[in-house]
């Protein structure tokens, strides 16, 4: 398997980035990023491609272009008993079908998140009887406990792809025995405040607090609603103030 490593800048890549095919392939806690396959070679799974039982986990795939005429899955491709478990697919692009991900009959994925991939066909996650749990997607997903939001990303602009403490993928995956005793792609505890986050970072368990006013921006008289958020120990009895 691959652990803790970063895989980017094939340009241009004549098959897939990384691949896991078998049921010891493990993929863990791996950036993906800047791959560029050939116009003139049709390959799925750009960034990942599983078809034989492999997982990959805690990992961030972004910034990978699948460019063949009928590339499917320019992130992600998983079929065949394969899993895809907390990781973060974002802005990617599949000339044909699931810029993020495409998903076959027989590929789990669980706990991702799918965000401003590009494809003229279901540009962040499209599947064929594939499976879909408490994943993050835009435009919906099928399957159990997934969530139709943006995820709310710290600061994407600047590469922070933590989400923040308004984002509904907070507390909102599905909890597995390996995370026990596993970190997040940043190396923090990956239960820490009781139900695993969505994507490849959990949220810091020291006090925070986080706030979002809509709209931003209008022509008085206007009405503007707060809502704020807290995270961390001893939060009874807060007050707020605007």
């Amino acid at each position: 398997g691959l652990f803790n490593w970063a895989l980017g800048g094939r340009i241009p890549v004549l098959d897939f980035a990384v691949v896991a095919n078998n049921p010891t392939g493990l993929v863990e806690y791996c950036t993906v990023t800047n791959n560029v396959s050939a116009q003139s070679y049709d390959v799925n799974g750009t960034g990942i491609y599983m078809a034989g039982a492999g997982t990959a986990r805690n990992c961030f795939v972004a910034f990978n272009r699948g460019n063949g005429p009928n590339c499917s899955g320019g992130g992600l491709y998983v079929s065949a008993n394969s899993v895809a478990e907390n990781c973060a697919v974002v802005n990617i692009y599949a000339a044909k079908e699931g810029g993020g991900v495409y998903a076959v009959a027989g590929g789990t994925n669980r706990n991702n998140i799918f965000f401003d991939n590009l494809s003229p066909l279901s540009a962040n996650a499209r599947t064929n009887a594939g499976t879909f749990v408490t994943c993050l997607v835009p435009g919906g997903a099928p399957g159990a406990g997934n969530v139709d939001a943006v995820p709310g990303f710290v600061d994407a602009a600047n590469g922070n792809y933590r989400l923040s403490l308004l984002s509904l993928g907070l507390n909102a995956g599905t909890d597995e025995a390996w995370m026990n005793t596993a970190v997040d792609l940043a190396g923090a505890p990956r239960l820490r405040l009781g139900r695993s986050d969505i994507g490849a970072y959990e949220t810091p368990d020291d006090f925070a607090c986080a706030f979002e006013a809509t709209p931003t921006l209008g022509l008085a008289p206007l009405t503007v609603t707060f809502a704020a958020a807290v995270v961390g120990a001893n939060t009874n009895g807060l007050t707020y103030s605007w």
